[in-house]
């Protein structure tokens, strides 16, 4: 199995993984909105791999969407001794289909914009974290 790594570097990375028997962390759509609303090109992003039907009922308040690797990751990334965090988004469908990585910082309860980075591949696994590289990597299998 060969798979292939796109990188991104940046700072660093914390990869936050629930332990056993934790409850699961779910994504807050204000949060999410909160995040969403930092660039016009993101004004109808979605995060990636939910569908837009899975969206619609997202905002209706009738799904759940665990916070995973799939689609952020929370991290000291600009070394302030605050979290950020990255996240994956996803614009458009078919020939319209276009991939974001968003980082962000939260400063006084509202969220500012580290990076935004339009990804020039069409599919993505999850986030990864290199802790020796300090390097952000997109598994695209």
């Amino acid at each position: 199995m060969n798979r292939a790594l796109k990188v991104v570097p940046f700072l660093s990375l914390l990869l936050l993984v629930p332990a056993r028997g934790e409850d699961q962390v779910y994504w807050d759509l204000e949060t999410f909105r909160s995040l969403r609303a930092l660039a016009s090109e993101l004004a109808e992003a979605r995060p990636v791999s939910l569908a837009p039907a899975g969206f619609t009922l997202w905002e209706a308040g009738q799904l759940k969407l665990p916070e995973s690797s799939v689609t952020t990751l929370v991290g000291d990334f600009n070394r302030d001794g605050r979290p950020d965090r990255a996240v994956l988004l996803e614009t458009g469908e078919g020939k319209n289909f276009k991939l974001f990585l968003l980082i962000a910082t939260q400063s006084k309860k509202r969220w500012e914009m580290l990076s935004l980075r339009h990804l020039e591949f069409r599919s993505v696994g999850i986030l990864l974290w290199d802790p020796g590289r300090k390097t952000l990597a997109i598994d695209t299998n």
